[in-house]
């Protein structure tokens, strides 16, 4: 038995993790107390993340049937080069910052000008200066969304400022929210967007550079510039918690497009590459359905690869190497804790632009 350290993949915190691994499968995590940004603590989600470790698909499948990979990935180049006008390259926040770029080479080489990656929750990545300890030691924390629920270990630095006497201001569209409970005072809202726009000035006014802002939803992405002008013009403290675990990194290679934004990208081309993420979870089978050409890679089964005309096989984080950039702009590099004979992401990419 060997105990091995990462970072967690789950959300974008940037958690250390350590994985128990035992005759060279993961059985569980174990606290890694030093790492500095979660102490030694994990949420459940955190915890339970090895059971996706073990994850990935060996083979590649043509029209649902096993195949030669050398034949898959002919059968892809041709596609990438027959219109590269009509071809749209889907990233994920989930890959890694060295997988992103190698997105970026491929689109590069074929020509592809569309190489996107989703977004939840109309967030966009915002550059900020501020860091974990800026929560710690808030005097006021105005939070958007239930981030408790979404992100807690994030939520465990909000309780800690809580603790050392900050007032905790929650806004959501629920009745009810973890955070809400949480806090020292719960406005429930309509809008986001409304509640920005005419977010209140007394607030702002009243506490200055003591306020910390940490938003984890939005109703509309260009909301994000609002925040940007807020948090130079006040000198605020802003933290935009991303869904996936390296949304932020991702963004330095791919374009960010919120739901709306894909469903339009998938309705205008013929050839799709999804890489680590389901497409059919984001957008519904329909809009899948309606793909010409779906090559599709990911490290497990899911309902997009069953559409798909391509799956390559891909194997999961704990088995490569590279690096996330967590919410507040920290780049972890992490080692492969299992070694696999199947090939991922990058070495797929290579083989495709040989």
């Amino acid at each position: 038995m060997k105990i091995k350290h990462t970072i967690c993949s789950y959300c974008s915190v940037g958690c250390g993790l350590n994985l128990v691994e035992d005759n060279g499968i993961i059985t569980r995590t174990f606290p890694y107390k030093r790492h500095p940004i979660n102490e030694g603590k994990n949420c459940n989600n955190g915890r339970n993340i090895y059971e996706k470790a073990n994850q990935e698909i060996k083979n590649a499948f043509i029209n649902d049937k096993e195949a030669d990979l050398d034949d898959a990935i002919i059968h892809v180049k041709d596609k990438l080069k027959n219109n590269p006008s009509k071809t749209l390259i889907i990233g994920s926040g989930k890959c890694t910052n060295e997988e992103c770029d190698a997105l970026k080479k491929l689109a590069n080489e074929y020509g592809i000008d569309n190489l996107v990656y989703p977004i939840a929750n109309n967030v966009l990545p915002l550059k900020t200066d501020t860091t974990y300890d800026d929560i710690n030691n808030s005097k006021v924390i105005l939070i958007v969304g239930d981030i408790l629920k979404e992100n807690p270990l994030l939520g465990r630095r909000i309780i800690i400022a809580k603790d050392n006497g900050a007032k905790i201001i929650t806004v959501d569209t629920a009745d009810e929210t973890i955070t809400g409970i949480n806090s020292d005072e719960y406005v429930k809202i309509e809008s986001i967007k409304d509640y920005l726009d005419k977010i209140d000035e007394n607030i702002l006014n009243e506490f200055d550079e003591e306020l910390s802002i940490i938003i984890g939803k939005l109703d509309d992405n260009k909301d994000i510039k609002k925040l940007e002008d807020l948090s130079k013009n006040k000198n605020l403290k802003t933290i935009i918690a991303l869904k996936e675990c390296n949304d932020n990194g991702a963004s330095n290679s791919l374009n960010p497009v919120t739901t709306d934004e894909l469903i339009n990208l998938l309705n205008s081309v013929d050839t799709v590459f999804a890489v680590e993420c389901d497409l059919v979870e984001l957008v519904g089978e329909d809009i899948v359905k309606k793909i010409d050409f779906l090559v599709t890679e990911n490290n497990s089964f899911n309902d997009t690869n069953k559409l798909s005309d391509i799956v390559l096989p891909d194997v999961s984080w704990v088995k490569k190497d590279g690096s996330f950039t967590n919410m507040v702009g920290t780049t972890q590099k992490f080692s492969k804790v299992l070694t696999s004979t199947t090939p991922n992401l990058e070495e797929i990419i290579e083989k495709l632009i040989e």
